[in-house]
């Protein structure tokens, strides 16, 4: 067993001497799975997080001594002190015999002069939102002093479900509360799920995640700059219970179809993605839902594509040579997935409408009697604007709702929406 461990840990080094961060910390995890912690697996833990945290410089400004050190921009000095000595005492173990553990340590000890002198916090604190705030136009969470995060609304259906038009039955005032009732019809998230973690009682359509439900090594889906889950991430580590630190993953585009899409800068949400350079700290409310996916053996590469029981949007009228202007502009339809996908053959959806009166509730479209199934070969999955997270309420029927009736993410509903 030792010498396994050894093996590991040597395999880990070099992968850190290569600058594959992401490659070293799923070996660690898998030695730390099989043979538990050790000083040495939790040094370079530490060492891996931070010298990949120091890859990322925005802009105008110096390394980001937040990530670095872990902690977030709200962290009272008291927090800073307490960090900056547990991450000195897990590097010391292993600056002799980590290559770069001692680059780790000068790190940590540049952000704790920064962030432990209120004057130059000041400073440094106006000139990193200044940075991150131009960041590619991603509009990334940079923390709050309030402990919250500001700037963006948390995307998530409250515990009571507005209902639109005349009251149905069972509806008091317009809404259906549905929290106690709602179950997840298709999780689109592999274990661990962040729905495991929930408190007995606790809403499931709230959406309002916290720092227990996020996993080193788990893909996320968080939000663009138009409010959809439209671009993902791999997470690396929790900074605080309001911040995150992930890394995007970046379309790995394969066909001519792709690469035209990447170029036009429009967004591929189906497909292969590899692990980017960029590692940046995300408010949680950033975050829609856990994303299901192959990985490549080290896990540099995952693929993404809809999945049996999930419900995504998809564009209507769809043209792999689409401009950004005629994306804006086009409508979406809502579908079910009825087959996993497969690369040699084509995935089976079935088109769903709203319920009569519920614009949140959607059903099984049908034409004289017959649900209305299509395939969607794989030279169409560009066609796939994002998934939604849907819900089933046991025992619906009961406030007019036809059962089997899926209950949709509001925030994730396209603006425009048609049954065509």
């Amino acid at each position: 067993m030792e010498s396994e461990t050894c093996k590991a840990i040597e395999t880990a080094k070099r992968m850190m001497a290569s600058k594959d961060y992401m490659g070293a910390r799923s070996k660690l995890l898998e030695v730390q799975n099989q043979f538990g912690d050790q000083d040495t697996i939790c040094g370079m833990f530490t060492m891996s997080d931070i010298l990949s945290a120091a890859n990322l410089t925005p802009s105008g400004c110096e390394s980001d001594w937040y990530l670095i050190l872990q902690v977030s921009p709200a962290s009272s000095t008291d927090r800073i002190n307490s960090q900056y000595l547990k991450l000195t005492n897990l590097l010391e173990v292993i600056k002799y015999d980590v290559p770069d553990a001692s680059t780790a340590l000068k790190l940590i000890q540049d952000a704790f002069a920064v962030l432990s002198n209120p004057q130059k916090r000041l400073i440094y604190d106006s000139k990193r939102i200044t940075s991150w705030g131009n960041y590619e136009g991603l509009n990334v969470m940079v923390g709050s002093n309030t402990g919250d995060d500001d700037g963006l609304l948390l995307h998530g259906s409250s515990v009571h479900e507005d209902i639109e038009g005349e009251e149905k039955n069972g509806v008091s005032k317009g809404t259906l509360e549905l929290g106690p009732l709602a179950s997840m019809s298709a999780p689109s998230c592999s274990p661990p799920s962040p729905l495991s973690s929930l408190a007995s009682g606790r809403s499931l359509l709230s959406l309002q995640w916290s720092a227990e439900d996020f996993v080193s090594g788990q893909v996320w889906a968080i939000y663009d700059a138009d409010g959809m889950p439209r671009r993902y991430v791999v997470l690396n580590y929790v900074i605080s219970s309001t911040e995150v630190c992930a890394t995007f993953l970046e379309p790995h585009p394969v066909s001519d179809d792709e690469v035209y899409w990447v170029e036009e800068n429009l967004p591929l949400v189906c497909g292969s993605f590899k692990v980017g350079t960029a590692t940046i700290a995300l408010g949680i409310s950033r975050f829609s839902h856990l994303v299901r996916c192959k990985q490549s053996t080290k896990k540099l590469f995952y693929k993404i594509y809809p999945n049996k029981g999930e419900v995504w949007a998809m564009y209507r009228n769809w043209s792999h040579k689409w401009t950004q202007s005629e994306l804006v502009d086009n409508q979406c339809r809502i579908v079910e997935i009825l087959s996993d996908f497969c690369e040699d053959s084509d995935v089976t959806v079935v088109g769903l409408e709203e319920v009569p009166g519920y614009k949140t509730f959607f059903q099984r479209q049908l034409s004289d009697g017959f649900e209305l199934i299509r395939m969607v070969p794989w030279s169409e999955m560009l066609s796939f604007s994002h998934s939604i997270l849907s819900f089933t309420i046991p025992e619906i029927q009961v406030h007019g709702i036809p059962k089997g009736s899926l209950h949709l993410e509001p925030n994730f509903l396209p603006r425009t929406l048609t049954n065509s």
